[in-house]
């Protein structure tokens, strides 16, 4: 039901034929079913209503724990393989102890 309801509810946002914009951090510690629900059954939705021109995923992860079998990094690899999505990852550098200085 859960699946049901949060696609619903994309779908009655992409209805306001507005951009919209979902962000997920730390996404590396989601388990395979979220997982299936934001990057599978969300974006089939999105995709299956044509409005993938104002509909953006960002989703945030620690790339040095998602490698492998890793279910996020299984199906990102599924979506580049698809041409479903166009996804694009942005590698960020940790902060130095520099940075922290500056910042405090």
């Amino acid at each position: 039901q859960l699946v049901f309801l949060v696609t619903r509810f994309v779908q009655s946002l992409l209805k306001m034929d507005r951009p919209i914009m979902l962000t997920l951090d730390d996404f590396q510690w989601a388990d395979a079913l979220t997982i299936d629900l934001v990057l599978g059954d969300i974006l089939s939705s999105v995709f299956d209503q044509k409005k993938s021109d104002r509909f953006m995923f960002v989703g945030m992860y620690r790339d040095d724990e998602v490698f492998g079998e890793h279910p996020l990094s299984m199906k990102l690899s599924n979506l580049r393989q698809s041409g479903n999505a166009n996804v694009t990852e942005i590698p960020l550098d940790g902060f130095s102890k520099r940075d922290i200085t500056d910042m405090i």
